[in-house]
């Protein structure tokens, strides 16, 4: 039988796995994070809390720029936290 490791030609040890997941509940831990800071300094104005998200401002900031993903730094979504 086959592996579902390797079932589409990717071996993808538990190690990878585990820092994939890692990175996306980090990600999404600081993306509400940010929103309840938000949150707090916008007198709970859900709309304004959310457009101040630090990577919502990267996103809308670059939505233009079709080479930006190619050429941009780690970590550049916190010069926008303000």
């Amino acid at each position: 039988m086959e592996s579902a490791k390797k079932r589409h030609g990717v071996d993808i040890t538990s190690g990878t796995m585990f820092r994939f997941v890692l990175i996306i509940v980090g990600f999404w831990f600081l993306y509400v994070l940010n929103y309840l800071i938000n949150l707090f300094r916008f007198n709970f104005d859900m709309r304004k809390a959310y457009k101040k998200i630090a990577f919502e401002q990267e996103a809308h900031y670059n939505d233009g720029k079709t080479r930006y993903l190619s050429s941009r730094k780690k970590f550049n979504w916190t010069k926008w936290i303000t």
